[in-house]
């Protein structure tokens, strides 16, 4: 009795080891979110339909892959609006994800460094980058799949890498079967990320007005970002840390301010974040230059032409940012901001949008209306001003 008792149980484990061995080798097969690299196939695995929610753990991974000279990094506004496919410096990755703060900024370029030393690397910086919750990485900003023991492994390579990749396996297998499925009913849907780049969006070909009515309404009515901003100095000094890593690794550092559109620079405004932002603006161009984007532009004013939603702008822009840093001409699009010239700068800017604002009245009091009334935007709300 004894002994069939001890088959019976060695059975139970041979199966199970058989089910996870099965089902491990089909998740390197499908690569649901890109973990493996794995060669993309049409109807296949071409549609990584959830690897949007997992990029702490996919692109870790991915940048050991790909090796990459150039690096861009930031929050969702350089994850959607730059690609790194394409451009005047080759062999590109964007590490850039949504939220993504400069406390988790700084572990992934100290990762990068052992891994694989870029040339270069673009950080995109706004006011949320300095936002007391998001560095802290608190409710809605927290990470769960951010992992510095993963980190470590990868830049160990080897068997260490393997076996971590394995592990991180183990809690994809449910999406096997769904990347597999939307593969199969939309074989010839290009791959919604391309080297770290959120291609779905970024590359989409016009604004989205369901997103664009979507996004205001979050940030306005349920997160209300535009008045719960809360200035964290140890993000500054953070700042501060990526800049002495990257000097020390002979990386050179490119800062920037994003391009927000007039709209959402309103709404700061009408938040009372405009001399907060400037403040930060100032204290950053004393540690280092800085292009700012974030001021009245051709480019910021095209809502329809160069946005994909309310927040974030798609590739046409991400591009022209792109070309101006690589090339230092960005007069008409941006203000290099020095410890020199800064306080002139944004004397500047605080005009241009005073100037803009009260060309615009109308429009600052639409979108009044809604930051004091807290009132559900429906899409065409502000189709008088931006065409949708």
């Amino acid at each position: 009795m004894f002994l069939s008792s001890k088959r019976f149980f060695a059975a139970v484990l041979l199966v199970t080891a058989v089910f996870v061995l099965m089902g491990e080798w089909l998740c390197y097969r499908v690569d649901p979110i890109g973990l493996w690299g794995t060669p993309i196939r049409a109807g296949f695995n071409n549609l990584k339909i959830q690897q949007s929610l997992f990029m702490d753990i996919f692109k870790p991974y991915e940048y050991a892959h790909f090796l990459p000279d150039i690096v861009y990094i930031g929050t969702s506004r350089t994850n959607i609006g730059w690609d790194a496919s394409t451009g005047p410096e080759a062999n590109a990755y964007n590490f850039a994800m949504s939220g993504l703060s400069l406390s988790s900024t700084e572990s992934y370029l100290k990762f990068a460094y052992k891994v694989h030393k870029p040339k270069k690397v673009y950080l995109g910086l706004d006011i949320y980058s300095f936002n007391h919750k998001n560095y802290h990485q608190l409710g809605d900003n927290a990470r769960p799949s951010f992992s510095l023991e993963r980190l470590e492994a990868i830049s160990a390579g080897g068997i260490f890498s393997r076996m971590y990749a394995w592990k991180d396996s183990l809690a994809l297998m449910k999406e096997i079967l769904p990347t597999m499925e939307r593969s199969r009913k939309e074989p010839e849907h290009p791959e919604l990320s391309v080297r770290g780049w959120f291609r779905e969006h970024g590359g989409a070909p016009a604004v989205s007005v369901e997103s664009y009515y979507g996004i205001f309404n979050l940030t306005n009515r349920e997160t209300k970002e535009y008045t719960s901003f809360r200035y964290e100095p140890e993000a500054m000094d953070c700042l501060g840390r990526i800049l002495e890593d990257a000097k020390e690794n002979g990386v050179e550092i490119v800062l920037f301010f994003h391009p927000v559109s007039v709209d959402e620079h309103t709404m700061l405004y009408l938040g009372g974040q405009e001399p907060l932002l400037d403040e930060i603006k100032r204290e950053t161009a004393q540690m280092h230059p800085v292009y700012d984007f974030d001021c009245p532009s051709a480019w910021t004013m095209d809502i329809q032409g160069n946005y994909f939603d309310f927040v974030h702008y798609r590739k046409p822009l991400g591009d022209a940012v792109r070309n101006a840093l690589y090339s230092g001409e960005a007069d008409g699009m941006a203000h290099l901001l020095t410890k020199d010239n800064a306080q002139e700068s944004i004397r500047q800017e605080q005009a241009a949008y005073a100037a803009w604002r009260e060309e615009n009245r109308e429009r600052v009091d639409a979108l009044r209306f809604y930051f004091e009334t807290k009132e559900k935007a429906e899409p065409g709300a502000f189709k008088e001003f931006i065409g949708f």
